[in-house]
């Protein structure tokens, strides 16, 4: 099974693994070459920046949010939201730290 993974989520791993964790920019697009490689990639269009101005009012970090709706995902692990938290009666929020 694959995971999905939107482009928002390519910027924040690359600029953490650069500025928290100091990694040189080879290293970095390896890892990033990995995630290509292991999950679906989904490019946030027109829809999902539109569909995320309507999330904005009500949940933080609209933008993954309408991602991950728009894809049509069930999960969506991210630390950042309530675990087991139920979006739009789509998507579970999963925070990979309480599992």
């Amino acid at each position: 099974m694959k995971f999905g993974i939107s482009t928002q989520v390519f910027t924040e791993v690359s600029n953490v693994l650069f500025k928290k964790f100091s990694l040189g920019w080879d290293t970095i697009q390896l890892v990033l070459e990995e995630l290509k490689l292991n999950c679906n990639v989904y490019i946030n269009g027109y829809l999902v920046i539109y569909g995320a101005c309507d999330i904005a009012q009500k949940y933080y970090d609209s933008l993954i949010i309408s991602s991950a709706l728009t894809s049509n995902c069930q999960y969506l692990f991210t630390e950042d939201l309530h675990h087991s938290q139920i979006i739009e009666q789509q998507l579970e929020i999963i925070n990979p730290f309480q599992v």
